[in-house]
């Protein structure tokens, strides 16, 4: 007996100078025996070779085995030689002979009464010899068994729900959406008139006096001082001017950047919280006109301290209903609809 390895490779063919000791063909082994038989175990990209030698060598009789039908194992069939030879007698794997004859592959007996009576109906298709590689017997056809009807499934009946009562005890809490009537007792008086005058009166002497908010103003007039000598110290230096230069800097456009930056500070301190750093050390806020509490909107803000301007430029005659106003309201407050109350 002889045996040779024409492919030892899984998955895949990989021939290549890296594959040169043990070839890189998929599993292909060929035995040959001293009766002149030939038995082939798997169908790799090794069987290739494997029939182009064989076509000078035709073996009595040759065996193919196939050890699982994976791709690797069946890609060389179809390359093949001797599977042409119209003299070469290749047994099908049905005919039993010599040793392997208690090994042969047979149809298990069915192990049911259903089984058996379906196996009973099959028809074996007669044997006819091959001729070409498609007449292998890679995939034996089995019939097609149709499973039994079962029983359908049960479906339990949900349990019905009793309907609930809409009746309400007196002391259940009633939402106001309008669908039912409230009970008089929880029904709350709808306030007078003269109480939301009164709470109104409240919050109008609740507003901040005099003298906190010219604190308010001396300490943001000071921060914004000191801004704007580190803003007209820097310009200076990338002008590469000294102080006694001071005069050469535009004085319009620098003056615009300043009320910019002013603007800017007024805006986003009284939108963010109400409050500027002076403010926040006076202890007062700036709130909308209705409400005591709550965030002035960014468009009131920026009009509030647009306003100022309005409230300073006759002589600061704007200011002057903050002393003698019942609201204390200077005219800034006025058109931004804001008043300043104690914090």
């Amino acid at each position: 007996m002889r045996a040779r390895v024409w492919g030892c490779r899984g998955s895949v063919a990989a021939p290549g100078p890296d594959t040169v000791k043990y070839g890189g063909n998929t599993s292909c082994v060929e035995v040959r025996l001293e009766s002149g038989h030939a038995l082939v175990l798997d169908a790799g990209t090794g069987m290739r070779p494997l029939g182009v030698a064989m076509s000078d060598d035709l073996p009595v009789e040759l065996h193919v085995m196939l050890t699982h039908l994976h791709m690797d194992h069946l890609q060389g069939l179809g390359f093949f030689r001797p599977l042409f030879a119209p003299d070469l007698p290749i047994q099908t794997g049905e005919e039993a002979f010599g040793p392997l004859a208690d090994l042969a592959l047979d149809v298990a007996p069915p192990a049911g009464r259903h089984e058996a009576s379906v196996a009973g109906d099959a028809v074996a298709a007669p044997a006819r010899p091959i001729t070409a590689s498609f007449d292998l017997p890679l995939f034996k056809e089995s019939p097609r068994v149709t499973p039994a009807a079962r029983p359908p499934l049960s479906v339990r009946r949900s349990t019905p729900t009793p309907p609930r009562s809409s009746s309400r005890t007196p002391e259940e809490p009633v939402l106001g959406f309008g669908f039912d009537e409230p009970s008089p007792s929880l029904a709350k008086p709808s306030p007078p008139s003269s109480a939301i005058q009164t709470e109104a009166d409240d919050g109008v002497s609740a507003s901040a006096s005099f003298g906190p908010r010219i604190l308010a103003a001396l300490i943001d007039a000071g921060i914004l001082s000191v801004i704007g000598l580190i803003v007209l110290y820097l310009t200076l230096r990338v002008c590469g001017a000294p102080w006694s230069k001071v005069t050469v800097i535009p004085q319009g456009p620098f003056a615009g950047f300043l009320m910019l930056i002013v603007g800017g500070y007024l805006t986003l301190f009284t939108a963010a919280g109400g409050q500027t750093i002076g403010k926040m050390a006076s202890g007062i806020r700036v709130v909308p006109i209705d409400r005591q509490h709550g965030r002035v909107p960014l468009g009131h803000a920026v009009l509030r301290a647009a306003a100022y301007v309005a409230s300073g430029l006759p002589a600061g005659l704007g200011f002057l209903p903050v002393l003698f106003g019942a609201d204390k309201r200077a005219i800034h407050d006025r058109l931004a609809a804001t008043r300043v109350v104690k914090a």
